[in-house]
């Protein structure tokens, strides 16, 4: 029951593609979602044994768990929604490994932006 739900909601069951504007956001956005998560929760374990014996900056890993939920709750929401209204505009069935793929590279190209000095020059 557990395993199915979650593959039913993550849109991994065989054969399983997205009509509705509803499912591609979701399907993109869980995945943004899930994938952000990781890499930051990463990102706060290396960060705690990193400064676990500093003085204030061991708590520096739980601001970093929440700017791994803060960023996809407020651009993935609207990034996700903007591609789930392109594809629903364009008319195309949307494979629901294809959202796999979007909501992963949302994350990705969050790494890339923050890694790179870009942000820096504006």
């Amino acid at each position: 029951m557990g395993n199915s739900h979650f593959r039913e909601e993550f849109g991994l069951t065989t054969g399983s593609t997205a009509l509705e504007w509803k499912d591609i956001w979701k399907f993109s956005f869980l995945w943004y979602m899930l994938s952000s998560f990781v890499v930051h929760s990463v990102a706060a374990a290396i960060a705690f044994f990193a400064l676990r014996k500093h003085r204030y900056a061991r708590f520096l890993p739980i601001l970093i768990l929440i700017v791994g939920f803060l960023g996809p709750i407020t651009a993935g929401v609207i990034s996700s929604a903007l591609f789930a209204f392109i594809i629903q505009a364009l008319q195309l069935s949307l494979d629901a490994h294809f959202a796999v793929i979007f909501g992963c590279g949302q994350t990705l190209i969050t790494i890339i932006v923050s890694f790179s000095r870009i942000l820096a020059t504006l």
